[in-house]
């Protein structure tokens, strides 16, 4: 925590001695920001040498260079006078870090998440069966099958199988053309139903409901076989952030269906200098947030 407030104080700095560049003579420009150097060494050191490694190689990656770039042109905008454009391209430094950083996305998934923290409990008996939406798997490049970022979501449901507690497993979604990569199958729910054959779920234990290109399909079609079959304790696995909208669809087509989540990313992780940087992973969280909540504007 505290090399983090360090580094806060040196941006701080930084952006103040930028704005009064012309005011203060050469020995004071470069005191200030020699200072501001020191308070980001400061804020490293203390965690030993192994961090301050992990630190700059953070540093070196395109994420933290697009922030430094931008914090560059905002002191070039404030030493030549420009305040009102280095104001705007401030703004814009702060929300692209914002969204990049560990903290906020992790606080912003957690909230999301929350409802679902809990897993509900299984009926007596176990559910007849339980859907597992698509998008957990994609191909590797000698021709087989892996999981994705979203692979939890295969994971826990074959979990589940081999617990005893669903009898079925129904595996839906479809590879959309022209959007995603080239695949082997055309169908998402064959690559499930393939991994999970791999993971020791029968093939008599998975029912393959091909076709379905989104939640909005997945969840119609699951309500039409759940008609179908009489099926009366189901439910559904997907990613913890993103059974709101599953749920959402559920209701709209009179599903009554349990959530169950996976692929849980909420954890609220310290505040320290190296989570201040920028994060690839960080930003594919916010994003996630942001496309549900799109998803939830638009009716999706």
């Amino acid at each position: 925590m505290f090399g983090a407030l360090l580094h806060i104080a040196a941006v701080v700095l930084v952006y103040w001695v930028s704005g009064r560049h012309r005011e203060l003579d050469a020995r004071r420009r470069w005191f200030a920001y020699g200072l501001a150097a020191a308070f980001v060494v400061a804020g490293i050191l203390p965690t030993g040498w192994f961090s301050l490694s992990k630190w700059i190689g953070r540093v070196a990656m395109p994420p933290s260079l697009v922030l430094f770039g931008l914090m560059a042109l905002v002191v070039r905008m404030r030493i030549r006078g420009r305040i009102g454009d280095a104001r705007w391209v401030a703004a814009v430094a702060f929300i692209y870090w914002l969204c990049s950083n560990v903290n906020f996305a992790s606080y912003l998934l957690a909230a999301y998440e929350a409802p679902y923290r809990d897993h509900p409990p299984v009926p007596e008996g176990g559910y007849q069966a339980v859907l597992v939406l698509g998008g957990g798997t994609m191909d590797r490049p000698g021709g087989d099958s892996q999981l994705t970022v979203s692979g939890d979501r295969v994971a826990t449901v074959a979990r589940m199988y081999h617990r005893g507690e669903t009898a079925l497993v129904v595996a839906t979604g479809s590879n959309v053309k022209g959007m995603n990569t080239r695949e082997r199958y055309e169908s998402l729910g064959a690559q499930t139903a393939a991994v999970l054959q791999e993971l020791g779920v029968p093939d008599a234990a998975v029912v393959q409901v091909p076709g379905p290109r989104n939640t909005k399909e997945e969840m119609a079609a699951m309500a039409e076989l759940v008609k179908e079959r009489g099926w009366t304790r189901v439910a559904v696995v997907t990613s913890a952030y993103h059974l709101r909208r599953a749920m959402r669809h559920a209701a709209r087509n009179d599903l009554a269906i349990a959530p169950v989540g996976s692929d849980y990313k909420g954890r609220i992780p310290y505040v320290n200098a190296m989570n201040l940087l920028p994060s690839p992973r960080a930003l594919d969280d916010t994003r996630a947030v942001c496309w549900e909540l799109l998803g939830a504007a638009v009716g999706r």
